[in-house]
């Protein structure tokens, strides 16, 4: 127990980088404590800075939300981020996710070759795949080409943040 507390002790004083003995501080080198040579190494290493997470795009998720709202998307298709609560077509909820994986199934013919293109063929060609949880309907999605490329791109992005 004693030999950890001392441990414990000697990483806080070497993260500070000094030892404080009354008024007067001296810093001591890593060399001279008595640590393995595995532990003082697993010290001496500086950890690299992580990249920012990519954060969204605020005005432009607004914007899709926005589309898919005006455009009744929420009619057919559930999205739980916005309540919606459709039962003829296929969920949106994890789209980005199941976007990819629809791609690489067999029976798909498009030509996306990323999740965002497939999203992007979807709403304009949806007759191209017809993806499985949408058996409620009796006809099938109608292309929504009138969507402008910003609404559209707009719609894309919004629905690639539903991971």
């Amino acid at each position: 127990m004693i030999p950890h507390l001392i441990e414990i002790f000697l990483t806080f004083v070497i993260g500070s980088g000094a030892l404080f003995f009354g008024q007067q501080s001296a810093v001591l080198p890593l060399d001279t404590l008595p640590l393995s040579s595995d532990r003082r190494a697993s010290l001496q290493e500086t950890p690299q800075p992580q990249p920012p997470a990519d954060e969204p795009d605020i005005e432009q998720m607004n914007n899709g939300r926005t589309v898919y709202l005006n455009n009744y998307c929420g009619t057919c298709h559930t999205l739980a981020a916005i309540d919606a609560r459709g039962v003829f077509g296929p969920s949106h909820d994890h789209i980005a996710t199941i976007a990819t994986e629809r791609i690489a199934n067999p029976l798909y013919r498009g030509k996306a070759a990323t999740g965002e293109e497939y999203i992007r063929e979807s709403i304009l060609e949806p007759g191209i795949y017809i993806a499985p949880g949408g058996m409620l309907a009796h006809q099938q999605m109608p292309p929504f080409s009138q969507l402008s490329q910003e609404d559209l791109d707009s719609l894309v992005y919004f629905l690639m943040q539903q991971k």
